[in-house]
């Protein structure tokens, strides 16, 4: 989660997909995050641009924040206006014991069935993680569909 008025952009690359986004958090536990998806292989008709753009918004709650016993407890859902291309929903346990910080969750939608991941801190600006996803791209709807093709991982 990011503390009340902290602000992250970045963007990342995973052809074909191509992604530009930026979250802030509002208030404490509450994060907003917007995203714009470059499907790099989908060409578009009529629109001057040369690959199609999907624009999404997410939301995520901490509803219990992290204890000296218990990880944090946040729910979310992702692509909650506009298209829902990459819509989910998403319930994540996280639970940080420094320099590592773990996540285990379960979501529906695009993040059908459990996921996790690992984050290890080698510097206070440098970071790894390892993350493992259920998204299964071979059956996206529309034009996230569209965007893999046949036997992709």
């Amino acid at each position: 989660m990011l503390d009340d008025g902290v602000i992250r952009i970045g963007a990342a690359q995973a052809l074909p997909l191509r992604w530009y986004g930026g979250g802030m958090g509002i208030f404490p536990g509450l994060e907003l995050t917007g995203r714009l998806t470059d499907l790099t292989n989908v060409p578009v008709q009529f629109t001057g641009q040369s690959t199609y753009r999907d624009k999404a918004f997410d939301i995520k709650y901490q509803v219990i924040p992290e204890s000296k016993w218990l990880p944090a407890v946040a729910l979310g859902y992702n692509d909650f206006y506009g298209t829902q291309l990459f819509e989910a929903k998403y319930i994540v346990l996280n639970r940080q014991i420094f320099p590592f910080d773990f996540t285990l969750g379960y979501g529906d939608g695009r993040l059908k069935g459990p996921f996790g991941g690992i984050e290890v801190a080698l510097h206070p600006r440098l970071h790894f993680m390892v993350e493992y996803s259920p998204i299964d791209y071979e059956r996206g709807t529309g034009a996230a569909g569209r965007a893999f093709p046949e036997g992709a991982e």
